[in-house]
């Protein structure tokens, strides 16, 4: 990617020698290795902008010193289930066997829905799977709402417009239970109250939100059969000849109006006050007036059904 600031705008001779990692000359590197401390944001693969102090950074710039990982939430879902695995053993039954439903039901619910949604097309699959992440991230608010610390808990909800493609259900669901573990390690961690609170509150809430969880399935089998049969009252609509183009940007409104929650019954009452209207158009109207290209651009380019 090339800089807003071209170079051409600093003069050769002015501009500084590119940082050595094996010279760092910064004043906290200067006493290395015995009478430092090690900078924790630089990278001797990137001498010149992971630490953004650089030149005048107070810390060393050493290269063999060991320095933390910072690892990503995908990074630190993975440290926190092979944490779990290692100390599993010694764990306290009930919460042991609590968190293992957390590690089993999430990816099984994934697996169902994913071996639904290879029977659609591309596009009805793009409607579900925005259906889907929505409530995946509406678990995962109530999960972390459930924390001791939910006070300082950082939204890490995803929109599901930004997931549309099936591969990203596996993300989706990783980062669900990841964050329905922490979950449990954060009350299990709080010691305000006693081991057996602890338990009780996880018993309280766990079961709940998996049960919401496998609840997922459920309303995709729902959507998808309200799915079927609007696309039969769409098609039983009686749009006559000129208007038959209509068919397929309407299927595509009221397939969105389901996925987004909306009762089949609210959109069959759209769709019948829609014929009703086609049905009120004078007789004499030239056959093709509807079909315009503007008319044709307004209708697909509609967002909702009303």
């Amino acid at each position: 990617m090339s800089s807003a600031y071209p170079s051409a705008a600093i003069p050769s001779e002015d501009r500084p020698e590119p940082i050595d990692p094996d010279n760092p000359p910064n004043p906290g590197s200067l006493g290395h290795p015995n009478n430092c401390k090690p900078c924790n944001k630089y990278s001797p693969n990137r001498p010149e902008d992971s630490c953004k102090h650089a030149r005048t950074c107070a810390f060393c710039h050493g290269k063999d010193h060991e320095r933390p990982k910072h690892r990503g939430q995908r990074g630190r879902h993975a440290l926190q289930r092979r944490q779990y695995l290692e100390t599993r053993e010694g764990m306290p039954e009930k919460l042991r066997a609590l968190v293992d439903q957390v590690y089993e039901v999430p990816p099984s619910v994934m697996e169902e829905c994913k071996k639904r949604l290879q029977t659609l097309d591309a596009e009805a699959r793009e409607l579900q799977v925005q259906a889907i992440v929505k409530s995946i991230a509406d678990i995962g608010d109530q999960a972390q709402g459930k924390r001791p610390d939910n006070q300082r808990v950082r939204g890490a909800r995803m929109e599901a417009q930004e997931y549309t493609a099936t591969s990203d259900l596996d993300s989706r669901f990783k980062w669900l239970t990841g964050t329905l573990h922490l979950m449990c390690r954060k009350i299990w961690e709080n010691d305000d109250i006693s081991e057996d609170e602890r338990l009780k509150e996880m018993h309280d809430v766990v079961p709940g939100i998996l049960e919401r969880c496998q609840k997922l399935t459920e309303e995709l089998d729902e959507r998808l059969k309200a799915s079927s049969s609007v696309k039969d009252l769409v098609r039983e609509l009686r749009l006559g000849e000129q208007r038959i183009w209509v068919e397929g940007p309407l299927l595509k409104l009221a397939e969105c109006e389901l996925a987004k929650g909306t009762s089949r019954t609210t959109v069959k009452e759209v769709l019948v006050q829609f014929e009703e209207l086609i049905e009120q158009l004078p007789p004499w109207l030239p056959p093709l007036v509807d079909a315009s290209q503007e008319a044709r651009r307004k209708l697909i380019a509609c967002q909702s059904l009303e």
